[in-house]
């Protein structure tokens, strides 16, 4: 641990374990850092009762009475101007020995007031982003800004043949955000497919979602839909079998600001049960994305072209595709995704003196 004993890590999240922001960039992996290594975090969800207050007050008395040689605070993500902003924004200007790293994986500085985003990003010693996209945003307003992808969960799953009756492929995750990718890119291309598809979307548990989603494939005669539920998004386990059921991951993404902004982590959950993906190679999906894991594609054509591919694709083609897609998802680890994460909170607490805005403030000891 370099000298750092019982590293403590108070850690304020967004919203609840619902979002996958929360569960792949903290919970798992503080997780896997209290499991391996000599630590201790406390990770705080904002809620709307006493309880939860008292939580919150209970952790900022434990963060106030820490060494600030061995305990850091990060905020994740925080992006309204709330009652719960106020509390942080208090924690921050009343303990000023702790060092503060703002972490963030989406651009919601595009689509909502991005004041409460600036104000966490000014005050940080150093923020930590999903993607490229967001760091030359974060860059202009704090230079210490760093990139670590967002990463997923390892599973032993290795594909050994795929379905030949059918097109199987498989969506998973939110569908708002994503509706237009879905309706501009995959549905012209569908249409030119006339082998009987099936598609399976996890994790649509609202009802109005599931009903967007079959009026978007209502005219798709050859389409089948599969809609799973998921109950509960801490059960990897059951997750990753409905994945791996599939053939084929689908990972479109159009090409705006804010989606160039994402960090690809649909794209990295399909690979690493061994799924080929079709998707586009917008933002960080084309660091990740080429035609040797999957369909690598910028137009509807190449959509297309992908389908039609898939369509006459040699179970020895496929398998070559699940191998490499396998062996890519290696490289995005939950055991690297810790690792960095801690290295780069040990350089925090062993820099100089934490900066809030533009001063400095001596430890005091």
């Amino acid at each position: 641990m370099n000298g750092l004993k019982a590293l403590k890590i108070f850690w304020f999240s967004y919203y609840s374990d619902s979002e996958p922001s929360v569960r792949y960039r903290a919970l798992l992996p503080l997780r896997y850092l209290e499991q391996n290594e000599s630590l201790k975090s406390y990770n705080y969800f904002p809620k709307r009762d006493l309880k939860g207050l008292l939580e919150l007050v209970s952790i900022f008395c434990k963060c106030f009475i820490s060494s600030p040689k061995n305990s850091i605070i990060v905020i994740q993500k925080v992006y309204s101007r709330g009652f719960y902003f106020y509390c942080l924004k208090v924690l921050i200007k009343l303990n000023k020995r702790h060092k503060l790293i703002y972490d963030i994986d989406d651009a919601d500085y595009i689509k909502r007031n991005p004041s409460s985003i600036n104000y966490f990003m000014e005050k940080a010693d150093k923020i930590i982003c999903g993607s490229e996209s967001i760091k030359n945003h974060a860059s202009k307003i704090n230079p210490n800004t760093i990139i670590i992808g967002t990463a997923t969960t390892e599973t032993n799953n290795i594909k050994q043949k795929k379905s030949t009756k059918s097109i199987r492929l498989v969506w998973i995750g939110f569908i708002q955000a994503h509706f237009f990718s879905l309706k501009n890119l995959i549905i012209p291309a569908l249409k030119s497919i006339e082998k009987p598809i099936e598609i399976g979307f996890i994790g649509i548990n609202k009802t109005r979602d599931q009903e967007l989603i079959k009026e978007l494939f209502y005219d798709l005669k050859h389409v089948t839909l599969y809609i799973h539920e998921i109950d509960n998004w801490n059960d990897y386990e059951l997750i990753n079998k409905l994945i791996f059921n599939y053939d084929y991951g689908l990972a479109p993404l159009l090409n705006t600001e804010y989606n160039r902004a994402k960090s690809a982590f649909r794209l990295k959950q399909l690979l690493s049960n061994s799924l080929p993906v079709v998707g586009n190679i917008t933002g960080e999906q084309g660091k990740i994305l080429n035609n040797e894991n999957g369909y690598a594609c910028e137009t509807i054509n190449d959509f297309i072209n992908a389908f039609n591919q898939i369509k006459n694709e040699s179970e020895e083609n496929y398998l070559k595709k699940s191998i490499i897609a396998k062996k890519m998802a290696g490289e995005f680890s939950l055991k690297i995704y810790s690792e960095k994460l801690l290295n780069e909170i040990k350089k925090s607490i062993t820099d100089s003196a934490p900066k809030i805005g533009v001063y400095y403030y001596p430890i005091i000891k």
